[in-house]
């Protein structure tokens, strides 16, 4: 495996973009414990919020885990979860009942009449709390451990970010573990609804050090192309997957 650099305005043009608006959001009413989705037709949904507790809905629920992984490697940045169906469906429902217990601000989008992507903003720091016990705790997904074990190392970044595009990507090992299989398969979901391009936060690890590993080769394998981020020139900062 080898990289080679790349320029952010050649990247920018291999995937289109379209514009967006949210069609509606979600807060916790807490004295009821009831969640109020507001649409901007001016509809209204109202339901319980989750029966489980936070720690087992993010114990189960593997684009969750991502999210939050997310938002805490950059501190309170934004995350989204692909997402498709109806507006009424009960994925939907339980997605925005455990979302208004992670995050300040929920939102949701449609994109040909019905809903693709649920935005989470300004993590909230009880979600940050238990995500991180579960993390300590080895209770998460082993792909979520493993791009998230050097979050803490994350500082502020400037502006050299250097991007690169990975070659040599199949994956020559004997089998890919069902984890990573279905990391991947997430992944390429999102890749799917966003636009043809999803992204890996991925801080910290040097270039020696996450080329050799088969969990990173067995998941670029399943992409046509592969770029990576380089902070500084000495560290990792994500994957562009396209």
């Amino acid at each position: 495996m080898h990289v080679t650099a790349f320029d952010w305005h050649d990247f920018a043009g291999l995937y289109r973009h379209e514009p967006e608006r949210p069609f509606g959001s979600c807060i916790l009413m807490k004295k009821e414990n009831q969640i109020d989705c507001q649409f901007v037709d001016r509809t209204q949904l109202q339901f319980p919020s989750s029966a489980k507790t936070l720690s087992q809905e993010i114990q189960s629920n593997l684009p969750l885990q991502l999210a939050l992984m997310e938002s805490t490697i950059f501190t309170n940045s934004s995350a989204e979860i692909a997402f498709s169906g109806g507006i009424g469906t009960e994925e939907f429902k339980h997605m925005a009942s455990v979302l208004v217990k992670c995050y300040r601000f929920v939102s949701f989008y449609l994109r040909d009449g019905e809903l693709y992507k649920i935005r989470g903003g300004n993590v909230l720091p009880y979600a940050k709390k238990v995500y991180r016990q579960l993390f300590l705790s080895g209770k998460l997904h082993p792909c979520i451990l493993y791009f998230g074990s050097r979050a803490d190392r994350l500082t502020d970044p400037d502006s050299s970010l250097a991007l690169f595009e990975v070659h040599e990507t199949e994956y020559k090992g004997s089998k890919i573990s069902s984890d990573v299989v279905e990391f991947a398969s997430l992944l390429k979901k999102r890749s799917e609804i966003f636009d043809n391009v999803t992204s890996i936060p991925f801080y910290g690890y040097s270039f020696e050090e996450w080329s050799h590993n088969d969990t990173i080769h067995s998941i670029l394998s399943q992409f046509p192309r592969s770029f990576y981020i380089e902070e500084n020139g000495t560290r990792s900062y994500g994957f562009y997957l396209l």
